[in-house]
């Protein structure tokens, strides 16, 4: 039994020692700081420059996004783009204690609860740490994109400052194996569409040789017409023409039989 206890204590250990914060620094005093953990950004926080904390205790944000091709707008830019400090084998966050007012902490499973309601009672402008804590092991990664999304606007626009993030994870992943993944997943993709590509490629080529030809015929039948016209006109012209010197020749044969008639 014994045996069994100090087995799953182990576990335990191994677990939470697997968590990594993935922190998105703006305080400038914090970022000039030498920075070993999420604890240190958590006490350097200040009423004017607060932190937002993300930490979910059993899933594994990075792996998740890794798996999926869709873009997160949200998710997606902050691992790729928005992340200054990675910092692993985060054994534990510091607990709130009964006596820190200037932190928030809202524990959930689900993503039931509107964030916005709940940040509106928690009195953000008085808080240095707003901070949620997501129990849940699976979460649908679209929905929670929106939703950590909801949590930092909402905070930035309400105390009109930009906040540092704390998205602390059960992953065990880094940023540049996520990278990776990333890229096998957009060659992979643009890998399958290539047959569709082709084969509309081909398809548009066809269809141009078609409107080559079409061209083509056109113009000839064109030339074809301008050339019997000019035929027809030029005939016509010299039909008028010798029409013209038929009454010629006949007036002056009227005018040399006159005088005859006359002498009889």
């Amino acid at each position: 039994m014994k045996l069994l206890s100090l087995f799953a204590f182990i576990c335990q250990v191994v677990y939470v020692a697997a968590s990594t914060s993935y922190v998105s620094l703006r305080n400038q005093d914090i970022v000039d700081a030498r920075v070993s953990s999420a604890e240190d950004i958590i006490e350097k926080a200040t009423l004017q420059e607060p932190v937002v904390i993300l930490q979910f205790n059993k899933a594994k944000i990075l792996e998740t996004l890794a798996n999926d091709d869709y873009n997160f707008p949200f998710l997606n830019n902050f691992f790729k783009h928005g992340v200054t400090n990675v910092l692993t084998d985060e054994s534990k966050l510091p607990n709130k204690t009964d006596d820190d007012e200037e932190t928030f902490v809202y524990k959930m499973n689900g993503l039931d609860f509107d964030p916005i309601d709940i940040l509106k009672e928690a009195n953000v402008e008085k808080r240095r740490a707003i901070w949620f804590k997501f129990e849940d092991k699976d979460y649908d990664i679209r929905d929670l994109d929106q939703y950590v999304e909801s949590i930092i606007i909402f905070v930035e626009e309400y105390l009109n400052v930009h906040t540092d993030i704390i998205l602390n994870s059960a992953d065990t992943m880094t940023l540049e194996e996520f990278d990776v993944d990333v890229e096998y997943q957009t060659a992979t993709y643009n890998s399958n569409e290539k047959p569709h590509s082709t084969k509309a490629a081909k398809t548009s080529a066809t269809n141009g040789k078609n409107d080559d030809i079409l061209s083509e015929t056109w113009t000839e039948g064109l030339l074809m017409c301008l050339l019997v016209s000019f035929l027809l006109l030029v005939i016509l012209l010299v039909a008028l023409s010798w029409i013209s010197s038929l009454d010629i020749s006949y007036g002056a044969l009227e005018k040399s039989t006159n005088p005859l008639k006359k002498n009889e």
